[in-house]
């Protein structure tokens, strides 16, 4: 009868508010009779609306900030944590309007900036390269560039937008693949980017933090990680030291048991993206073969991938599949066979 995390998220996301992940997981151990459940769904609804109301208030007002000194360029690129969007366009024509209409439109946490005039668009471009090797040059390459900034992976990302709807569309989608770690570990800091980030089908290896393990198995999840990325959410859930009462350590201890982790390590799939009333917590698949199998974890996860690719484009799971699978997109490297594709209005 204990609430847990992963049954709270389904009302999580009907709100998709930031923070309400982190105030369900710090309310569980303290309601988790089931006489409670209804109180505690009330008072995090209650929370959420709140939160809403003073997003509306304050930030989402200005979505989109204007640097306008060096000083205001560096400390972006200097000790900062989240996600922070720099767009380098030099002046407030087209392209940066196009800007600010992904930044109100965007619905997770991440920043975004516009600086002012061509001196600070260079001297963005310089703190990417200290970043990241040849981010500068991608930069440079391309008109109306975009920089996505992030405290893990490649610290540096870099791509290029157009100012018609469907480019609009793009930068978004591709702000919401890239802003996600490869990797997240399943601590509160992160619940928000869990529960109430674009990515719902979670790919999950629990793991003893007292009995590591081996090599290959880490490796076959991260390969599957950088295969699937923007596709499934690869979580790293960690086993509770037997003596942790705090409220991290209670509500993990039952979002493990809700998970059916018996032992570890453990690889499972969690699809999140039919959460109803009916199925709050979603479905779960364990994984049963080799953990230490490359192909085998990859091939495991390649339907769930399908699946969440097609609720995203609107697609069949089926045909999503096939349009993903490496033997078509080979095709598509050929440039005839890729404009026949393209004449017969298959995606690529």
């Amino acid at each position: 009868g204990a609430i847990t995390v992963v049954r709270l998220s389904g009302l999580y996301h009907s709100i998709g508010q930031p923070g309400s992940a982190q105030i369900a997981l710090y309310l569980l151990p303290a309601m988790r009779a089931p006489s409670m459940r209804s109180l505690a769904l009330t008072l995090i609804a209650l929370l959420c609306q709140l939160q809403h109301a003073a997003a509306v208030d304050g930030e989402q007002a200005d979505r989109c900030r204007t640097l306008r000194s060096v000083k205001a360029v560096d400390e972006l690129f200097g000790g900062r944590v989240g996600v922070r969007v720099l767009a380098l366009v030099p002046d407030e024509g087209k392209a940066a309007a196009a800007f600010r209409a992904v930044a109100a439109s965007f619905k997770y946490p991440a920043e975004f900036y516009l600086v002012d005039g061509p001196d600070l668009v260079g001297r963005a471009v310089d703190q990417a390269e200290r970043l990241r090797l040849y981010a500068a040059a991608e930069a440079k390459a391309h008109g109306n560039a975009v920089l996505l900034l992030k405290p893990y992976d490649e610290l540096v990302d870099v791509t290029t937008f157009t100012t018609s709807k469907k480019g609009r569309k793009k930068l978004s989608r591709w702000v919401e693949d890239t802003m996600l770690p490869l990797v997240v570990p399943y601590l509160p800091d992160y619940v928000d980017m869990i529960f109430g980030g674009p990515l719902k089908m979670h790919a999950i290896l629990a793991v003893d933090p007292a009995d590591p393990p081996a090599p290959p198995v880490r490796d076959a999840f991260y390969h599957a990680a950088q295969r699937h990325r923007g596709k499934v959410m690869h979580i790293v859930m960690f086993k509770a030291p037997a003596d942790a009462d705090d409220e991290y350590g209670a509500a993990l201890r039952d979002t493990l048991a809700f998970l059916k982790v018996t032992e570890f390590p453990s690889y499972l799939i969690s699809d999140m993206t039919e959460v109803d009333d009916e199925h709050p917590g979603g479905a779960q698949t364990h994984f049963r073969g080799d953990l230490e199998d490359k192909d085998a974890v990859l091939a495991f996860q390649k339907p769930f991938a399908a699946k969440a690719l097609a609720r995203r484009d609107g697609l069949d799971v089926k045909y999503a599949e096939i349009l993903r699978d490496p033997k078509f997109q080979a095709l598509l490297s050929d440039e005839r066979m890729a404009s026949l594709i393209s004449v017969m209005g298959v995606p690529k």
